[in-house]
């Protein structure tokens, strides 16, 4: 997780994705990446949208 700088949101993640062309569904793939990083956070999130 870095800071947001200039953009809207005050800090931004930064999690690997999946490989599009070998991954069955790059969708489910990437959300679910970005939910296991949320999850390692000890930060308060009810600000994300």
């Amino acid at each position: 997780m870095c800071r947001g700088f200039l953009l809207p949101a005050s800090h931004v993640i930064h999690t690997v994705g999946p490989i599009y062309d070998v991954d069955s569904n790059p969708a489910a793939s990437l959300a679910s990446a970005y939910r296991s990083k949320i999850l390692n956070y000890q930060f308060d999130f009810s600000g994300i949208v």
